[in-house]
């Protein structure tokens, strides 16, 4: 489910025509994929996702940083075996998601050391926040540009327009397309946003 709707992308004043709406329905998809590109995790409300990570234990303490950092609950802790199915006889207690570290922080009854652990939690919303509805919206901006552009001038065959020193390179009018940057306005709030926590991933995943 994209994190914007054609509604949000009115407000940058394009006359939109019922012919245009497959195109910007792509184009809130795209835009939704750039977010979560930009931010290193999607935040499509997901329930019971499973994912394995390691952990170091030390003092009955363990930590875990997932993948995607907009929790809702953390369902499940179980400790495994490195590379095998069979499960470790020791216990993960109290798991709790502390945003302000992008971790969950656990007790156990497992001696110090290094461990896998199998991580069921639920991420995302189900209903998107304002700022990051408006971040998707700004990363929508270029395709918009861009497709507008092309359909005002009828030159959607044309990737170059050239006159005497002033030139102007199009990207393709296609929901697929790739933009390099990414706009400002939009990375601002990814920055900023969530409370203040923001939306980007700081942790690599893994």
């Amino acid at each position: 489910m994209p994190y914007c709707t054609i509604e949000d992308l009115r407000v940058f004043g394009y006359d939109i025509q019922d012919s245009d709406m497959e195109y910007l329905s792509s184009v809130c998809d795209l835009a939704s994929a750039r977010v979560d590109s930009y931010c290193h995790q999607s935040f499509v409300y997901t329930e019971g996702a499973i994912e394995k990570h390691t952990v170091r234990v030390r003092n009955g303490e363990l930590k875990i940083f997932p993948i995607n950092m907009t929790q809702v609950d953390v369902l499940d802790v179980t400790y495994t075996w490195y590379g095998a199915k069979a499960f470790l006889p020791y216990t993960v207690l109290s798991a709790e998601y502390f945003p302000s570290i992008g971790a969950i922080i656990a007790t156990t009854d497992a001696p110090d050391g290094d461990y896998a652990v199998l991580l069921t939690y639920t991420y995302g919303f189900k209903e998107y926040p304002a700022d990051l509805v408006q971040a998707t919206a700004f990363m929508a901006v270029p395709l918009l540009d861009d497709y507008y552009s092309a359909k005002m001038s009828n030159i959607s065959g044309v990737k170059m327009i050239q006159q005497g020193k002033l030139k102007i390179d199009r990207a393709k009018v296609s929901a697929t397309s790739e933009y390099s940057n990414y706009p400002a306005n939009a990375t601002t709030l990814l920055n900023s946003g969530n409370g203040g926590y923001g939306y980007v991933r700081v942790r690599a995943a893994i």
